[in-house]
């Protein structure tokens, strides 16, 4: 169900090793990227007809989290395109991490792409990327979809343990009788079962356990989410408001868009509406497959279809 409303104009003596916090240092010299703006992974839907849409994942996500909804919308999109943040998935791993270079990652990419203005749906991490491109640069946007996040989140209880995550993700240890990444992925949810007690962010988490040359590593940079953390859990203060059409999502179940939230959210972006998804945590478009899901994306290709 959903609610609308206005809020804004190999040996038997096991050796024991760490997990890799990083994938192996060929993958990505993080020195040759510096504070520029980085070449992201991403995958394409391509359909020829409608505005283009860019999909951007939370932490510890990647482009993979929206493959289902991408396959819905390229059928009402000209172009889908699902990207890997930097430190995630097949982006590269570099230093420096915040949402200011992060939105200039997808201005990078659109220039790259030849798209002088696409439609963006962000959740949560992806949704705070998705809001300060719109709010610096919003002639490359022309409508803001916003998954479960506020325009800061300090305060907000549900996100305040992914700390941590990290560190109990850093201190996984896998023997190396381990051959078979499922092996790897059942072991390090195993560690992971007291500090991570929910099963489903568990498997959410372990997914990004990766396997190259009989190691295994994980393909997030932990090491990097962990040191920018203060400013992954918070907003950049920008004056500026984005007067263009924007819907904010959120899960009844989650705790991530409150009332508090919503005068800085009725600021910022004048022209939003609220959408309440019954039943739903954060991981809104995960947590109700057969149900809401298939409504949400019918909305959501009616609304981009306005464009």
């Amino acid at each position: 169900m959903f609610g609308f409303r206005q809020i804004g104009r190999c040996n038997e003596i096991v050796s024991v090793m760490n997990l890799a916090h990083n994938a192996p240092t060929d993958r990505h010299d993080a020195h040759l990227f510096g504070v520029l703006p980085v070449s992201v992974g991403t995958d394409i839907n391509a359909e020829p007809k409608g505005p283009p849409l860019i999909l951007m994942h939370g932490m510890f996500g990647n482009k993979k989290n929206f493959n289902s909804i991408a396959k819905v919308l390229s059928k009402t999109c000209q172009k889908v395109i699902t990207l890997d943040a930097r430190n995630h998935g097949d982006s590269p791993h570099v230093h420096e991490m915040d949402y200011f270079l992060m939105s200039e990652d997808v201005e990078e990419l659109m220039q790259d792409l030849g798209l002088k203005r696409a439609a963006i749906l962000g959740h949560s991490m992806g949704g705070k990327v998705a809001m300060v491109l719109a709010l610096t640069k919003p002639h490359l946007v022309s409508k803001l979809i916003i998954s479960d996040i506020a325009p800061d989140v300090t305060r907000t209880a549900g996100l305040k343990g992914f700390p941590a995550f990290i560190n109990a993700m850093q201190s996984v240890k896998l023997g190396s009788n381990i051959q078979k990444i499922s092996e790897a992925r059942r072991e390090a949810s195993r560690q992971l079962a007291e500090r991570i007690p929910e099963k489903g962010l568990r498997d959410f988490v372990i997914t990004n356990i990766e396997q190259r040359d009989d190691q295994f590593y994980w393909r997030v940079n932990l090491d990097c989410i962990l040191e920018s953390i203060e400013h992954l859990m918070g907003f950049p203060s920008i004056e500026s408001c984005f007067q263009g059409d924007t819907l904010f999502i959120r899960g009844s179940l989650s705790d991530c868009i409150l009332e508090s939230h919503e005068a800085d959210i009725s600021f910022l972006f004048p022209e939003s509406r609220l959408m309440t998804i019954h039943g739903a945590g954060h991981w809104v478009h995960a947590d109700k497959p057969h149900d809401s899901s298939k409504q949400l994306r019918d909305l959501l290709s009616m609304k981009l279809a306005l464009v």
